[in-house]
C-alpha cells in the first residue's frame, strides 16, 4: 500500500523536530501534517495523530527510530491477503556499532526465528492496525505514564482482532549502551506493567530472584540464595550465547540482563503502588492472557515501545 498522508505528534521537541517536519512538509509527494502537543504522553500524542488521520489503515513508528527503506511495503501488505488481518506486527533490531551495541542487542532484542507469531506483541515502533479496531478498543490507555503499547496490543487480542507478524517490516534504533540507563529504560516499561496490573506472574517469579539476592545477606539462607541466583545467571547465560555465537558479547549481555531485571523489580513494585493508591478501575481480565504470551521475549526483551 502507498502512503497517503503523514501525520506527526509532536510532545514539545526542543531540537528543531518541528521546524524540520515543516520543511520536509513543503517537498513531500503526500500530505503532511504536525500536530503540536505540548508535554502530552506517548498514548495522547499517539491518540491524536491516529484520530486525525482520514485513513482507515494506520502504519505507526516512534521518534529516533529509522525505518528500512520497505518497511512500510513489508508492514501494510498482509493488508491485502485474501483474508487480511486486523491488526500486523512489525519487526525491529537495534543499530549495531559496536561490540556494546552488539552485547545490548543480545540480552534485550531476540532474532526473529525465536519469535512466537501466534503470541508476539507488537511494539508501536513498528506496527499498524485498522482504525477501527484502534477504535473499539478505546484506542491508547491515556491514564498510563509508560509502556502503553502493551495494554494496547492485549486490549486488541482480548477484543478478537486478528493478527499478522511481518518479520521483514524492520526499524531500527540505538540502544542505551549504559547499563544504567538500561535499567531506567526498563523500570518504566514496568512501571508502566504495575499501573496496569499486567504479567503479575511474571514478576511475580522475578521477585523471586530479587529475594534472593536480599537473602545473600543472611548467612543460613546465603547457600541456597547462591543456588538460585546462579541456576538463574547460568539459563540467561547459555541462552545469550546461542544467540551471540560469541563468549564476549554473550558475557557482556549478562551486564544488561542484571540491569533490566533489576529495573524490573523496581519499576513493577512502583506501578502497582500507585495502581493501588489511585484504585484504577483496569479489568483484571489481561492477567489471563499475559501467561499465553511468550513472556521472556515480552518482557524481558524488546517487545516495548
Amino acid at each position: 500500500l502507498k502512503p497517503a498522508e503523514v501525520v506527526v505528534a509532536d510532545g514539545g521537541s526542543t531540537d528543531g523536530t518541528p521546524e524540520l517536519v515543516e520543511e520536509f512538509a513543503g517537498s513531500s509527494p503526500v500530505p503532511v501534517r504536525l500536530l503540536r502537543l505540548p508535554r502530552c504522553n506517548r498514548s495522547v500524542g499517539r491518540n491524536a495523530a491516529v484520530r486525525a488521520t482520514r485513513c482507515e489503515i494506520v502504519a505507526m513508528t516512534d521518534g529516533g527510530c529509522v525505518a528500512d527503506n520497505r518497511w512500510l511495503e513489508e508492514l501494510t501488505s498482509p493488508f491485502l491477503w485474501p483474508n487480511p488481518p486486523d491488526v500486523v506486527a512489525g519487526y525491529y533490531e537495534p543499530i549495531i556499532e559496536d561490540i556494546w551495541d552488539a552485547a545490548v542487542g543480545v540480552a534485550l532484542v531476540p532474532p526473529p526465528d525465536e519469535v512466537d507469531p501466534e503470541n508476539f506483541l507488537p511494539s508501536s515502533r513498528s506496527i499498524a492496525f485498522r482504525k477501527g479496531a484502534w477504535r473499539a478498543v478505546g484506542g491508547y490507555p491515556e491514564h498510563l505514564s509508560h509502556n502503553e503499547d502493551t495494554p494496547f496490543a492485549l486490549a486488541l487480542r482480548r477484543a478478537g482482532f486478528k493478527f499478522a507478524f511481518a518479520p521483514g517490516a524492520i526499524v531500527r534504533w540505538r540502544v542505551h549502551k549504559s547499563p544504567l540507563r538500561v535499567f531506567w529504560q526498563y523500570l518504566r516499561y514496568a512501571y508502566g506493567d504495575g499501573e496496569a496490573g499486567l504479567f503479575f506472574r511474571h514478576y511475580l517469579k522475578l521477585g523471586v530472584y530479587g529475594l534472593a539476592g536480599a537473602a545473600l545477606k543472611v548467612k543460613a539462607l546465603r547457600a541456597p540464595a547462591l543456588a538460585v541466583l546462579s541456576t538463574y545467571a547460568l539459563k540467561q547465560l547459555v541462552h545469550r550465547w546461542r544467540r551471540a555465537r560469541e563468549p564476549v558479547i554473550a558475557l557482556l549481555s549478562m551486564v544488561y540482563i542484571f540491569a533490566l531485571d533489576a529495573g524490573q523489580c523496581v519499576g513493577y513494585l512502583s506501578g502497582w503502588a500507585r495502581r493501588m493508591a489511585s484504585a484504577l478501575t483496569i479489568p483484571d481480565e489481561p492477567l489471563e492472557i499475559a501467561p499465553q504470551i511468550d513472556e521472556n521475549y515480552n518482557l524481558s526483551e524488546g517487545g516495548r515501545g
